[in-house]
């Protein structure tokens, strides 16, 4: 059975994908204006010296879709040396695969040399780990070849903004115009190559309001455990850019993506059982999403203790039976929470775990509102997340408002109303 899957999959890959379509303005709408002068500049000096250049991935894909990019990446036939010989303060970085990084001010512009297509001719030349996952593909090649080797089909297209064209070669302007996210290639293979593209598809179909074609979908079913192959970093970093994908709240809910999420984080698929706990949660990711939407800063630590809470929470409540009094039996639950991540796979990195505990803590800390403490704690780095964890636990029932109208208060009044109210009642 799996064997007619897998002979299904690679006759839908097999497509020809590798036909040039050239898009004329009067289609595609793009104009030269929406691009950044950063990235303009880039593409007329690397064309002035005889090189191609194109905007690229996903600044294309945003922009035939309305929406603002956030970065221009571009592509061109230069090699990195000879686009250091074109920008002198430009720097060359990676690994994997070396890119140049272009400093304008605060922006950076990520040049590329159109990378080479994996391919049985040049299957010697990318470097895999034992179970298939390409670790080293420094390797050039045409531009066709770097459509091809790119992720989705939506994600390979070109823009050139002097002549105002876009081009395609893996059929993505049909894809985008029909709301499909479809990977490019043989999907076995191609998630075989890098899992983190199954997060990717994840993220895109949530943000882009596209739907994953069943042939893609298929393969990111069977080849989903691979994920635990990827180095934790990485694993770390997209599922962050989920998160603050603005579609955080669809992502974690849709029975279609939310399975592959959990395979990361399988105590969401606990705590969605508990009504209190899911509306908890979801509220946690609205709240990120409308914060994204409107440009507001967002914090990793802030959305992982939301996701982790329901936990930290039983774990408290059970020691709070046992006659510990409520810090303590916090820090407890915190302490047991930590030493059982050290034996899942995403990892989060200390800088936020340290400031997931400190909001934690915090819960315990506001119960107290005599004496010196809340004078404390209002000058503490972490208040002000704290407090928000605070409200958002009473807005979704988990705990009374009252606490949360006291705090509200104490932040607005002066500072000899303040001693008012932390004065101790004996």
């Amino acid at each position: 059975m799996i064997l007619r899957l897998f002979r299904k999959l690679k006759s839908l890959g097999d497509e020809d994908q590798s036909s040039e379509t050239i898009i004329k303005k009067s289609n595609h709408h793009i104009s030269r204006d929406s691009i950044s002068c950063a990235a303009l500049e880039v593409i007329d000096s690397l064309e002035g010296n005889g090189f191609k250049a194109f905007i690229v991935g996903g600044a294309v894909r945003d922009l035939l879709l309305g929406f603002t990019p956030k970065d221009f990446d571009i592509a061109t036939d230069a090699t990195p040396e000879e686009v250091k010989q074109v920008f002198h303060r430009a720097k060359i970085i990676g690994r994997r695969f070396r890119l140049v990084h272009l400093y304008f001010g605060r922006d950076i512009v990520e040049i590329s040399t159109f990378r080479a297509a994996v391919s049985q001719e040049r299957s010697s030349s990318f470097i895999r780990d034992p179970k298939g996952r390409i670790i080293r593909d420094n390797v050039f090649g045409s531009q066709q070849e770097d459509a091809l080797r790119r992720d989705f089909s939506v994600n390979a297209l070109f823009y050139s903004p002097s002549k105002e064209l876009v081009l395609d070669y893996c059929y993505g302007y049909r894809d985008l115009r029909e709301g499909k996210l479809r990977i490019i290639g043989v999907p076995h293979i191609r998630f075989r190559e890098d899992p983190v593209r199954i997060l990717r598809a994840v993220r895109f179909s949530c943000q882009l309001n596209l739907k994953i074609d069943q042939s893609s979908l298929a393969s990111m079913r069977i080849h989903k455990t691979l994920l635990l192959n990827v180095p934790r970093s990485r694993l770390f970093e997209e599922t962050v850019k989920i998160l603050f994908s603005g579609s955080s709240a669809k992502a974690f809910i849709s029975k279609t993506v939310a399975p592959f999420i959990e395979v990361l984080i399988p105590e969401i698929k606990i705590i969605f059982r508990d009504e209190t706990n899911k509306k908890f949660v979801l509220l946690a990711f609205t709240k990120t999403d409308e914060r994204v939407k409107n440009n507001k800063p967002n914090s990793p630590a802030f959305v992982f203790a939301a996701i982790f809470w329901p936990q930290i929470l039983a774990s408290w409540e059970k020691n709070l039976k046992t006659g510990i009094k409520s810090f303590p039996a916090l820090m407890l639950a915190v302490e047991v929470f930590w030493e059982k991540r050290k034996r899942v796979r995403l990892e989060i990195p200390r800088r936020f775990g340290q400031d997931m505990t400190k909001i934690w803590i915090m819960q315990a800390r506001f119960q107290k509102t005599q004496g010196r403490l809340p004078h404390i704690l209002m000058r503490s780095q972490k208040f002000r997340a704290g407090y928000d964890f605070m409200a958002l636990r009473a807005e979704s029932g988990e705990t009374e408002d009252d606490l949360v109208v006291w705090w509200a208060r104490f932040q607005r009044v002066s500072q000899r109303e303040r001693q008012e109210m932390t004065k101790s009642k004996r």
